[in-house]
């Protein structure tokens, strides 16, 4: 029988993406060709060629570049996204962001 896996804050992990916990804290540069969930903090850089999602409680004070990005929590820093920048409710991005499309759900 199969189980799903969750991370600490309920929402189920799915494969192919990194998850950095919500008790974790990194500080330099991440570097990746796959999906990145931060419930944590991350201080730094932020280079994906796929989807960096920001959770309810994650906070990421860095210059990010990514595919997608997807905000419910906090981003303080230079966003460019490739794609799409989608700010949930409840997020706060602070700086510049540049996109080939940008949503802000309300």
């Amino acid at each position: 029988m199969a189980t799903s896996r969750k991370a600490a804050s309920g929402v189920p992990l799915e494969d192919g993406v990194t998850t950095i916990g919500r008790d974790i804290q990194v500080k330099g540069r991440i570097e990746g060709e796959e999906d990145l969930r931060v419930e944590g903090r991350v201080e730094g850089a932020i280079g994906l060629s796929e989807t960096l999602f920001v959770a309810e409680e994650g906070i990421v004070l860095a210059e990010v570049e990514a595919l997608d990005v997807v905000v419910s929590g906090v981003i303080v820093g230079d966003v460019t996204a490739k794609n799409s920048i989608t700010l949930n409710p409840g997020a706060k991005l602070v700086r510049e962001a540049a996109s080939k499309t940008s949503d802000v759900a309300g």
